[in-house]
């Protein structure tokens, strides 16, 4: 199961989620590689090679009340779903998918009013 959101994920909820709310911080290496830091991402030293990193718990947060993540009982897929006509995701292998897929629709669909910034 997946940790955190990938650096795509962090890319695409910068720009809706206040980075605020990223619980942890992301790094690019010389390399391309990554690295992930327990530490919150408004305590990271923000140059270009940094980047916000959201939990499960932090994109749980982000939802509106009501939201459940749901978890298939025979295929072990996850999804999310939110009280406002079941906006959010279809069934996925990682609940972080699915709460991001839910995070993005709810914001085209302009039922979450939050800002991000771009990175």
């Amino acid at each position: 199961m997946k940790g955190f959101t990938d650096i795509e994920q962090s890319k695409v909820l910068a720009g809706i989620l206040p980075l605020e709310s990223a619980d942890m911080s992301g790094f690019c290496n010389q390399d391309g590689t990554f690295n992930y830091y327990g530490f919150p991402y408004s305590d990271a030293v923000k140059d270009s090679t940094s980047f916000p990193v959201w939990s499960l718990v932090a994109l749980f947060k982000s939802l509106p009340k009501g939201s459940v993540i749901e978890k298939g009982v025979v295929t072990e897929l996850s999804r999310v779903t939110c009280t406002y006509e079941l906006v959010g995701s279809d069934w996925r292998h990682e609940p972080i998918d699915a709460c991001v897929e839910a995070i993005v629709g709810l914001h085209e669909k302009r039922i979450l009013q939050t800002k991000g910034t771009r990175i």
